[in-house]
């Protein structure tokens, strides 16, 4: 979890002043589809390489001992207020810079393909899946959705434009935690389950 693997901001349409501004530092995100102010969407990326993302295998490489071949992938969010919709996710569309993203920039320069809308969910590639959260005493709910398609993607080499986050739907106005959050259990999580071959005792190999 945190911000070493996962780099997130958000898109903030509520007025003119803030459409501008970068959310690369917030610690939670305020979801919201049609308002009447704005709209706000999530953004998360993961970082392939570096640390344990920058070990896996590509899934056309042959098989060689110590190589981890990823077995499955999950996100996990947290909501950090009483949750009304699950949410969903979609790959973007498009490459964005967490530091620099605006509601109107995907760079700090260049524009959207599409304008954030408050009906609808604009910049988005293919449906990744809906959140089901679990209610829980501490947060507003939970939940893990499976990314093992997308992860294995962008190792194999496929341009890495990161997840969108948001509804569709009416007013909803879900916090989620972000990975600035102060309680480090309830940031965005990515687990990951792997394998590799060992090498037989005795063998003398070089860690990669």
């Amino acid at each position: 979890s945190g911000s070493n693997t996962i780099q997130d901001t958000y898109v903030n349409g509520d007025n003119e002043v803030v459409k501008s501004a970068n959310y690369s530092d917030a610690s939670t995100v305020d979801l919201r589809t049609r308002n009447g102010t704005g709209v706000r969407r999530a953004l998360l990326k993961f970082d392939t390489g570096t640390g344990l993302l920058a070990t896996l295998a590509k899934s056309t490489a042959p098989t060689n001992r110590l190589d981890k071949r990823l077995v499955r992938a999950w996100l996990r969010l947290s909501v950090v207020n009483t949750c009304w919709e699950s949410p969903s996710l979609w790959t973007c569309n498009q490459g964005w810079v967490p530091t620099t993203a605006t509601f109107n920039t995907r760079d700090g320069v260049t524009p959207w393909s599409e304008v954030w809308a408050t009906s609808g969910n604009q910049n988005v590639g293919p449906l990744v899946g809906t959140f089901a959260l679990q209610s829980n005493p501490l947060t507003g709910g939970c939940g893990i959705l499976d990314i093992t398609a997308s992860l294995q993607a962008w190792v194999d080499g496929t341009n890495n434009c990161g997840f969108v986050l948001g509804h569709w739907g009416a007013d909803y106005d879900n916090v989620f935690a972000l990975t600035e959050y102060g309680t480090a259990e309830l940031r965005p999580t990515l687990i990951v389950e792997y394998y590799y071959i060992p090498s037989p005792p005795g063998t003398a190999f070089v860690i990669r």
